[in-house]
């Protein structure tokens, strides 16, 4: 089992989350934590953007102001 964790220091900019994702595609990994979002209302595209096929679900917590964020 993978299991990873980022603190990705904010997801806001969309090619940052396809750089993302192009770093954890090739990794196959079971289980991705992905820490200071700084999101608060992520909606479905962009999870698709940021897993692409390999993501099957998630869990959200919202960013306070400019700080948290959990995914």
């Amino acid at each position: 089992m993978k299991i990873v964790s980022w603190n990705v220091r904010g997801l806001g900019n969309p090619s940052k989350c396809h750089a993302i994702s192009l770093v954890l595609l090739p990794l196959k990994i079971d289980i991705l934590f992905l820490q200071e979002t700084k999101l608060d209302d992520p909606s479905p595209n962009f999870f698709r953007l940021v897993g692409g096929s390999f993501l099957s679900g998630w869990t959200f917590v919202k960013a306070i102001d400019t700080r948290g964020g959990l995914i």
